[in-house]
């Protein structure tokens, strides 16, 4: 059986996902006159800004995390005197990854020690 990545996908897709986008890059790349590292660039500002498949979350869905855990770090609660940085999602392959339920406001120093 092939393993599952964090996005739900085996292995093999992951592989093929990879292939496909290297393939992309350097044929826009070719194409366009620019260099790999732009093209990539752009794709991911493309994927940032896309609300159906972006990774991050916006500054509305970070303001509702916080707001529904209590303004502190999912890790330590009150005690934590990290600034509220970064958030853990607790699954990815949901087709809303950024709702509160799932996303959790935690501190930089915290999320290293819990692991990203």
């Amino acid at each position: 059986m092939s393993k599952i990545s964090r996005s739900g996908a085996t292995s093999a897709q992951v592989s093929e996902i990879r292939k496909q986008c290297d393939d992309l890059i350097e044929s826009l790349s070719q194409k366009m006159g620019l260099s790999k590292p732009q093209i990539a660039k752009e794709i991911h500002y493309r994927i940032q800004r896309a609300k159906s498949y972006r990774i991050n979350p916006n500054k509305k869905e970070k303001a509702a995390s916080i707001n529904r855990h209590g303004n502190c770090c999912s890790v330590n609660g009150p005690n934590c005197n990290g600034l509220l940085e970064e958030f853990h999602h607790i699954r990815r392959d949901i087709d809303n990854p950024h709702s509160p339920d799932n996303m959790v406001p935690i501190c930089k120093p915290c999320h290293e020690q819990f692991g990203k």
